[in-house]
């Protein structure tokens, strides 16, 4: 459940060396934030229902694949473009965990309201501790 939360906070601190690896500005690399937010927020409104269609293991699998692809491809891209895209590419399928997981706190839980409650917030505190550790390893990598 921490994908999406974990990869924006652990770019941030690589902005300035994203932008001087490319070459290219600090609107360029802070871009790839932007761009991996716009892929996560269409996650969070489509996964859910396709999910629902095609069963949560097999959309979650294909999703991670596609994150570890993706962040594999972003170690090694040659263009600032190309780089924004698979930030995207990376966002969209990020959210999957995010989603499911919530989907399916709430499908095993719905009867039981204070499990419900504490398996929700184990997920909420998940997803912030990762805004603590995110940036600490973003800038080891930096």
């Amino acid at each position: 459940t921490i994908s999406g939360p974990i990869a924006v906070d652990m770019s941030v601190p690589t902005i300035p060396a994203i932008s001087a690896t490319f070459g290219t500005g600090l609107r360029d690399g802070n871009n790839t934030v932007a761009f991996f937010l716009a892929g996560y927020a269409v996650s969070m409104f489509s996964l859910g229902s396709l999910s629902d269609a095609l069963g949560r293991r097999p959309v979650l699998v294909y999703a991670l694949c596609a994150y570890i692809l993706a962040s594999i491809l972003l170690s090694v891209v040659p263009t600032i473009g190309m780089l924004l895209w698979l930030r995207f590419i990376q966002g969209l399928v990020a959210g999957a965990p995010v989603v499911i997981s919530q989907a399916l706190v709430t499908e095993i839980w719905s009867n039981d309201e204070k499990a419900l409650q504490h398996a929700s917030g184990l997920l909420a505190t998940t997803r912030a501790l990762s805004a603590f550790v995110g940036p600490v390893i973003g800038a080891a990598l930096a």
